[in-house]
C-alpha cells in the first residue's frame, strides 16, 4: 500500500482500522493505513504491544487480581503536529479467539488537540457499537469508511476552527486541587518526583531548541500510570497530554491510554513497546499508581516543585526545569516527611 505523508501546513484526517473481528478468521486486513503515522501506530500498538505480551503469555502468567478482563479503551498520542485518537476494545476472530483486540484510530495533523478529540471520539464510539453488533467484514469496512467521511466533513466544515482550541486547560491548577491528589497535594509531588527521575531525557536541551536532553540508548520510553482527574475519558486524555506539555518537550512522543471502565490513566513518554504496553491488561495490584509509591523526597526537589506549581497554578511559566544533579530515590512505607502545602 502506498501510504501518504500529509502536508503538516494544512490540516487533515484519516482513519483505518486493524485487529480482530468475527468478519475476519484471523487479524484484520489493513482498512485505511493510509499515512506512515496510522502505519506505525499499529506497529507500536497492536504488532509489538499487544502481540508480544500475547505471545510471551506476560498476561496469562498474571494472578487474576493483577489482571484486567480484556481491553476497553481510549487511545489519544501526540507527536509534534501529529496526533492519534484511537478506540481499543476486546474482540474476537472468526474461529472464537479472543487475545487480541479491534483497534479504530484516526490520524489527525494540522489541527488542535482538543478539537480533534472531540470530533474523533463519538464516531469511533459509534464505529465500535456497529462493529461488535456484526459479523459482517463488509459491514466493517462500510462502516470505516462512513466514518471516514463524516471526520472529513466536519473538518470541512469547521474551517479555521479545527486550528483553535476553546477549553484551553491549566493542567497543573486542575490537578494540584484534586481529591485523587491528596489532602496537601502530595499525589501531585510525586507524579513531578517520578516524571523528573525516569523522564529527564525527554527535556529540551535548552528553551527554543528542538533537541531532547539526552539521545540514543537513554532515551528509552518511559510510563507511568495516575489516578483519573478528569471528566470522563477525552477530558481526562487532554488533561494528561497538557500536564506532559509542562513537563517534556513538545516535539516529545506522548502516549495516554485510558481505560473507560478503571480508576487509572497510563502515560508514555517516548516510541512504546512491549514494556511499556504490558498497563493494558495490568491492574493497580500489578502496576501501582505513582501517587500512591511512598518516594521520599529531598527538600531541594520540595522547593523547586513548589515554586513551579504556585507559578503554573497563577497561568505563569508552565515549565519545570529538571534538577542538573538527581538525587536517589527511597520508596519507604510511610508518609512524605516534608510537604509543600499548596495555595488553594
Amino acid at each position: 500500500m502506498l501510504h501518504r505523508k500529509p502536508n503538516n501546513h494544512s490540516p487533515a484526517l484519516f482513519l483505518g482500522a486493524f485487529g480482530k473481528h468475527p468478519g475476519w478468521d484471523d487479524h484484520i486486513d489493513d482498512l485505511g493505513l493510509e499515512t506512515d503515522t496510522l502505519v506505525a501506530i499499529k506497529r507500536a500498538i497492536y504488532t509489538d504491544g499487544v502481540g508480544i505480551n500475547v505471545d510471551s503469555g506476560a498476561w496469562e502468567a498474571l494472578e487474576e487480581r493483577r489482571r484486567t478482563e480484556g481491553f476497553d479503551h481510549l487511545v489519544v498520542w501526540r507527536n509534534g503536529s501529529d496526533m492519534v485518537v484511537g478506540r481499543l476494545w476486546s474482540s474476537s476472530d472468526g474461529k472464537g479467539r479472543t487475545r487480541y483486540p479491534m483497534v479504530a484510530a484516526a490520524h489527525a495533523t494540522g489541527t488542535a488537540l482538543d478539537w480533534a478529540v472531540g470530533e474523533a471520539l463519538p464516531r469511533l464510539e459509534a464505529l465500535r457499537a456497529r462493529c461488535v453488533a456484526t459479523k459482517s467484514a463488509r459491514e466493517v469496512r462500510d462502516t470505516v469508511d462512513q466514518t471516514r467521511r463524516q471526520l472529513r466533513d466536519a473538518l470541512a466544515a469547521a474551517g479555521k476552527g479545527a486550528f483553535e482550541s476553546p477549553n484551553r486547560i491549566n493542567p497543573i491548577e486542575r490537578l494540584a486541587g484534586h481529591a485523587n491528589m491528596g489532602s496537601q497535594g502530595e499525589g501531585l509531588l510525586r507524579i513531578l518526583y517520578q516524571v523528573e527521575r525516569e523522564m529527564s531525557a525527554f527535556k529540551p536541551l535548552a528553551p527554543g531548541t528542538t533537541a531532547f536532553r539526552v539521545k540514543g540508548a537513554s532515551q528509552r520510553a518511559q510510563q507511568i500510570r495516575v489516578p483519573k482527574c478528569g471528566q470522563g475519558p477525552a477530558d481526562e486524555a487532554l488533561l494528561w497530554q497538557a500536564f506532559m506539555l509542562t513537563q517534556v518537550h513538545a516535539a516529545a512522543p506522548v502516549l495516554v491510554l485510558v481505560p473507560v471502565d478503571q480508576t487509572w490513566v497510563d502515560v508514555i513518554v517516548g516510541e512504546s513497546g512491549a514494556a511499556q504496553l504490558f498497563c493494558l491488561r495490568a491492574t493497580q495490584d500489578a502496576i501501582p499508581l505513582v501517587t500512591e509509591i511512598p518516594f521520599t523526597l529531598e527538600p531541594g526537589f520540595i522547593e523547586r516543585a513548589g515554586e513551579f506549581i504556585a507559578q503554573a497554578r497563577a497561568g505563569e511559566g508552565l515549565s519545570f526545569s529538571v534538577s542538573p544533579a538527581m538525587g536517589s530515590v527511597h520508596r519507604e512505607p510511610k508518609l512524605l516527611q516534608r510537604i509543600l502545602r499548596l495555595r488553594s
